[in-house]
């Protein structure tokens, strides 16, 4: 009985966080990087976005055969998001800081 309640929590939690992982990939995809807020927020969600893979990586090692299909779909959600994150702010050049001078060198 505790075992089938426990598996219907992680079932829950991981619905909650997958709906969270959409969310979060839609605004990727309204949000350009080329103002310095948004990139910060683009490089804050792609930290989270970065422990909770971790998070859900090892997880995997000691699940329960019943949950480990769930946390393999959450790691290509979480995998899909990132890549879309990181498309985007690769995507934007403007914010790129220009190549120093070297030192002694003057124009």
């Amino acid at each position: 009985m505790l075992r089938n309640s426990n598996l219907k929590q992680a079932r829950q939690t991981n619905q909650s966080y997958v709906r969270t992982l959409s969310e979060a990939a839609a605004i990727v995809e309204h949000v350009p990087a080329n103002r310095p807020e948004n990139r910060m927020l683009l490089l804050y969600m792609r930290d989270r976005l970065l422990a909770q893979q971790a998070t859900y990586q090892r997880a995997l090692s000691s699940a329960p055969e019943q949950v480990r299909p769930l946390i393999q779909s959450t790691l290509g959600q979480i995998q899909k998001t990132l890549d879309r994150i990181n498309s985007q702010l690769a995507a934007d050049k403007s914010l790129l800081v220009p190549s120093a001078v070297p030192y002694g060198v003057i124009s």
